[in-house]
């Protein structure tokens, strides 16, 4: 029993100190020396800032005319056919000749016309001082000139294809003006 009673003390001046240390108790409000409650003043509340008038709107720009079509380009001078006079110094052919062993050979409008057959042109230099036609990987004909600018020097073809391969000489034919 005397155990039971020093329990009950020691609980006794706990609970003592727990309410004289917390205030009293949890939702108690907090006293000045003075014996006077506290009163916490709340903070001023924003004032609004003014808000600035909605700016007028600048009248709409009139849409920019419209731009003129550009002017079409004047079509390329057309170039001159060039007409040569061929003739065959070697061939191989497998099949019926391709070129024979005279022939006219013409350049124009983007083809070499020789004996009858077109051949599309794949690349040409200026002056056509190198045209290679043909259908790519089934056979081609290769036009070339070796000489000065006046066009005094001479113009070999070579032709190399399915139906054999053959060489030879061209002649140009200069157009009276």
């Amino acid at each position: 029993m005397r155990k039971a009673l020093c329990c009950n003390t020691l609980l006794a001046v706990a609970l003592g100190f727990l309410v004289v240390g917390c205030g009293g108790g949890p939702t108690a409000p907090g006293t000045t020396p003075s014996g006077q409650v506290a009163i916490v003043a709340q903070p001023p509340a924003p004032t609004p800032t003014p808000v600035p008038p909605a700016p007028i709107p600048a009248p709409p720009t009139p849409e920019p005319p419209a731009p003129a079509p550009a002017p079409i380009p004047p079509a390329p001078p057309s170039t001159p056919n060039w007409t040569f006079d061929g003739s065959t110094s070697q061939a191989h052919w497998y099949a019926q000749p391709v070129l024979p062993d005279r022939f006219d050979l013409e350049i124009a409008n983007g083809s070499v016309q020789a004996a009858g057959h077109s051949f599309p042109i794949q690349s040409q230099a200026p002056g056509n001082v190198s045209v290679i036609a043909g259908t790519r990987n089934v056979e081609t004909l290769t036009l070339e000139y070796y000489g000065p600018e006046d066009g005094s020097g001479s113009w070999r073809w070579t032709y190399n294809g399915l139906a054999g391969q053959a060489t030879g000489a061209l002649t140009r034919r200069h157009v009276a003006d």
